[in-house]
């Protein structure tokens, strides 16, 4: 008769929750009545199966704290997508990932086709920057009035967002 005594507990990705890993003497060891052999109890694997928390389609934060729960650590990127809907989430990297690992959220910015490229309004008079703005799907934002030597009361002499930059359709545009 042995006395069984547990010394430890690992993780393992190959011994199912407590089962032995390892132990004191090799199999086979020839040892007194009554000792006590020390054995190393699995924990099972510290790996958590991302997949199965069905992350798609949630939103981003609901998403991002359940990650937080499985002491995994959340990171949002934003993702253009024609048919999942903005703040949901798309996909998510790695499928599996061990306590305190990074899993990134792709979540989704909506359809890119509703960016719109700012168009180029200084030196217009306002009311025509304005124009070319709603033209644009965009909106007039914060206007900065200052002397300029070179352009008349009424002139646009510069915008807070350059042109050609995308941005989402009602973006304000200061100038």
């Amino acid at each position: 008769m042995l006395i069984l005594k547990v010394s430890s507990y690992e993780d393992s990705d190959t011994i199912a929750k407590g089962c032995v890993i390892s132990q004191q003497y090799p199999q086979g060891t020839i040892v007194q009545k009554y000792s006590a052999v020390n054995v190393v109890v699995s924990n099972g694997s510290d790996l958590v199966n991302v997949s199965e928390l069905s992350l798609d389609g949630m939103t981003g934060e609901a998403a991002k704290a359940l990650l937080e729960q499985n002491k995994l650590i959340a990171q949002e990127k934003p993702e253009y997508h024609d048919t999942v809907p903005k703040g949901a989430v798309i996909r998510v990297e790695p499928q599996q990932a061990r306590e305190g690992e990074n899993v990134t959220l792709y979540v989704s910015a909506g359809p890119a086709a509703s960016l719109k490229a700012v168009p180029p309004i200084d030196g217009l008079y306002e009311e025509d920057a304005v124009g070319v703005l709603a033209a644009a799907g965009l909106e007039p934002g914060d206007v900065t009035e200052e002397y300029n030597d070179t352009l008349e009361v009424g002139y646009v002499i510069r915008q807070g967002i350059a042109a050609d930059t995308l941005v989402e359709e009602e973006t304000q545009i200061p100038y």
